[in-house]
């Protein structure tokens, strides 16, 4: 039961990274969830969303 705690802070970390950086929190989340610590330190040094990238995705979203 700890760790499945534990596991669902990390997730809520990794998606407040996500966010701040301009990328999807849902993702992050599940990707902090599945991997623990590993999710949160790909979370903290994953690179920001560019604007092209932004763009693109809110184009996928509107079709």
């Amino acid at each position: 039961m700890f760790y499945l705690i534990i596991c669902l802070i990390i997730g809520l970390v990794c998606a407040g990274f996500a966010i701040k950086k301009g990328q999807n929190a849902a993702v992050w989340f599940f990707l902090g969830v599945l991997l623990g610590p590993i999710g949160l330190i790909c979370a903290m040094f994953s690179p920001r969303a560019t604007k092209a990238s932004e763009e693109t995705h809110s184009q996928a979203a509107d079709e």
